[in-house]
């Protein structure tokens, strides 16, 4: 509410029900399920790595077994059967130290997944049921579950079903080539001994099946819902919402005090933005707006294999520059704004960023979407230290850097609003010296 200064801000899940695993997306896994196969999760990102184990305690492995009942025995060897899996589990994982810092990526990386997660199964613990016959220990059900989300975890947690294996067997059944267990968890692992060991990759996050973030029902159906459930909090009068319906957009739904700011994360260009664009449609997350804010990304910054220092733009690029910025023309009355490439500390070369934004501010003059050259306000900002990357991704701009854009924004939108048939950039952007 620009009026009063209150404001409520939604989640994709409490706005349309999307659940937070699908805010993201994985081009390799939409590719999989768009051909169907099976998900390729050495590669993926949100792959969550999960080891599926379950373990029976050896006989005799706790004195006070025959004074417990039935079910405190059942407890017991659960709990003595987490605690030692845990021990053995810490063991098996490198303690990564790196070598200096700020840490290498691998290091980085080899230090989350190393950060394992031992508990109960989902599924109840087979209670009262022998692993192995008459007489034969029970067994418990637990899920080992690897630090973080990401293909790179798998081969460390292959690594350490083997040596959990090893380290359980018995004497006779061990391989020649297998190592005994360190003497700071020899106990622990002569009290197990492992029935099974599967993998159970799952999805965790960028799980979305399709490139378009969608909102099911209907955006504009979603918007209306929320205002009236949060009128209160805007500081609105009880009044009505109008109804939603064929060509009622977003802004029939919003009084002179409100304004509405939808954010989607589309960060590849022939993939995610190509559907977004090209799909436009009622169920699209934005459906409806007023303005359309495309920020091209450093992504779009590459030099060439060969030739570094020149941009890697071909015709299969421009291609897919021309379906987007077409699909902006086809959202009409939805406007499109496209914001050439910011600064980056991935790409330094500043040729490069020019190269690119001349070439998309001539697509765009040539099907009348706006363009805003932003290149050279981040890049001089950078330089002179008004501005930093403030995190390891060194894409994100601290607080300075975001309070400017912010407000070249805000400063841009009456011109936006009020001219509609004008085209920016109304002037040449700024040179700004080496």
């Amino acid at each position: 509410n620009v009026r009063t200064g209150r404001w409520v801000m939604l989640d994709p899940e409490q706005l349309c029900g999307v659940p937070r695993s699908e805010w993201t997306v994985d081009r390799r896994f939409v590719h999989a399920v768009e051909m169907g196969r099976p998900p390729p999760w050495s590669t993926m990102r949100g792959v969550r790595y999960r080891l599926l184990v379950e373990v029976a305690l050896r006989r005799g492995a706790d004195a006070r077994r025959s004074q417990l009942s039935a079910g405190e025995l059942r407890r017991l060897e659960a709990q003595v059967a987490l605690r030692s899996m845990r021990r053995l589990v810490e063991a098996a994982l490198p303690r990564v130290e790196c070598a200096s810092l700020p840490c290498t990526y691998q290091e980085w990386m080899d230090q989350q997944c190393s950060k394992a997660l031992v508990r109960p199964a989902a599924t109840s613990p087979s209670a009262g049921q022998p692993a192995g016959g008459a007489g034969a220990e029970r067994a418990t059900r637990l899920t080992i579950s690897m630090g973080t989300t990401s293909g790179y975890c798998g081969a460390l947690m292959h690594r350490m079903a083997a040596k959990l294996r090893d380290w359980t067997s018995d004497g006779d059944d061990r391989p020649p080539s297998s190592s005994a267990p360190p003497a700071t968890v020899a106990q622990a692992a002569g009290r197990l001994r492992i029935l099974t060991a599967v993998p159970d990759p799952i999805c965790d996050s960028y799980c979305r099946r399709s490139y378009r973030m969608v909102c099911p029902g209907g955006y504009e159906r979603a918007i209306a819902s929320a205002l009236r459930k949060h009128r209160a909090a805007l500081q609105l009068p009880a009044e009505p919402v109008p109804p939603s319906g064929p060509g009622q957009g977003v802004a029939g739904h919003l009084s002179g005090d409100l304004t509405l700011l939808s954010f989607v994360y589309a960060a590849d260009l022939d993939s995610e933005w190509r559907a977004t664009l090209t799909g436009w449609q009622a169920d699209s997350f934005g459906h409806g707006a007023h303005l359309l804010f495309l920020a091209a990304t450093w992504l779009e910054v590459k030099g060439r294999p060969t030739a570094p220092e020149e941009l890697a733009w071909d015709g299969k690029v421009e291609a897919v520059w021309k379906d987007v910025l077409s699909g902006c023309a086809a959202a009409a009355p939805t406007r499109c704004v496209v914001r050439s490439v910011l600064e980056s500390a991935r790409v330094e070369t500043r040729q490069l960023y020019l190269a690119h934004e001349a070439k998309l501010l001539a697509l765009a003059a040539a099907r009348t979407v706006p363009a805003l050259p932003w290149f050279n306000a981040s890049w001089s900002g950078v330089r002179r230290g008004e501005m930093r990357h403030h995190d390891h991704t060194r894409i994100h701009f601290g607080d300075v850097g975001r309070l400017f854009l912010a407000q070249l924004t805000l400063n841009v939108l009456p011109i936006l609003l009020s001219r509609p048939e004008e085209t920016l950039p109304l002037l040449p952007p700024p040179r700004v010296e080496q």
